[in-house]
């Protein structure tokens, strides 16, 4: 068994030495500008300007300690688990021994959006070109929904491309892709093919948390509906990434001409490491100063 390599390992308190403490009402400042009125003169209220006073407070914690204690027990698990043959459970292993689990409240709906943007960047920082990207989005639970239909919209917008995420006609999240323009290509013309299309749309609906692509397609410069692989797949070419148009794509085949590389190469896992202490903080959120648990999030970057 080759060794696995560990990389970009990342911790961030949750809970920093100085606190943002806040006290009392937003205060309002009403700051009066005078028009003056062709028909009549008269002063006119034109806006108002609020300021939200901030305030910072030492505490008496021992944060630096319970970091390096915690960096210590993170080098540990990284030693025992590089070497196996599932690093992922391995971690979710020493998660559940030692509490580091994390219990996400928000909607994970919005992954969806993220785990494609990292597939999709991860394929263009590919040095390598005229290789094939593949891969799908990974299985999550959506709350509330055990079965829900979502769109994903990418569109050219000020030589960048807009990533949306949509449940029905709501949006729920947006992203951007530094990438100029959209292409698409097939397997004959692979490396002179570059017809442009704006949008793309994917269509994916999440079944007992698995991910099923109802429907992957672009529009291109004459307005023709072009489909597009449900595969996810990629070709990369010099600088530049082209979706595959679909069905019956040669590189689907069992043996493709070109290098299928499976994404992604590099996976990571969070971990919550719950001290079971409080302070008092701020928190934007809820807008309120009260007791909040100290939690430290950090995660570990790994290659396969």
């Amino acid at each position: 068994m080759e060794t696995k390599d560990l990389v970009l390992l990342m911790m961030i308190p949750l809970i920093l030495v100085s606190l943002v403490v806040y006290t009392g009402k937003s205060p309002s400042i009403t700051g009066a500008q005078t028009a003056q009125i062709q028909q009549k003169a008269q002063d006119n209220i034109l806006g108002t300007y609020s300021i939200m006073p901030s305030f910072k407070a030492k505490i008496d914690y021992k944060l630096e300690e319970e970091y390096q204690n915690i960096t210590i027990e993170l080098n540990q698990v990284i030693s025992d688990c590089k070497n196996s043959l599932d690093i992922e459970q391995c971690f979710k292993g020493y998660a559940n021994k030692l509490n580091w689990n994390c219990v996400e409240l928000r909607d994970e709906a919005i992954d969806i959006m993220y785990d494609f943007i990292d597939k999709f960047n991860e394929c263009l920082s590919i040095e390598e070109s005229n290789v094939v990207c593949r891969f799908s989005l990974d299985e999550r639970a959506i709350i509330n929904r055990p079965t829900a239909s979502f769109d994903l919209i990418l569109t050219n917008e000020n030589l960048k491309t807009k990533v949306e995420l949509k449940e029905g006609a709501k949006t729920l999240a947006t992203e951007y892709l530094n990438l100029e323009n959209l292409y698409y290509t097939n397997y004959d013309y692979r490396d002179t093919l570059n017809e442009r299309i704006n949008p793309v749309r994917i269509i994916v609906e999440y079944k007992n948390r698995k991910p099923i692509i109802k429907d992957v397609f672009a529009i291109d410069d004459n307005s023709n509906r072009i489909p597009l692989s449900k595969n996810f797949l990629l070709y990369k070419k010099d600088n530049n990434v082209k979706f595959v148009e679909a069905p019956g794509s040669s590189f689907e085949a069992p043996t493709p001409a070109n290098k299928v590389i499976d994404l992604p190469r590099i996976k990571g896992f969070k971990f919550c490491a719950k001290t079971g202490k409080q302070v008092y903080a701020f928190d934007k959120p809820d807008n309120t100063v009260k007791l909040r648990d100290v939690v430290y999030r950090f995660a570990v970057k790994y290659s396969r």
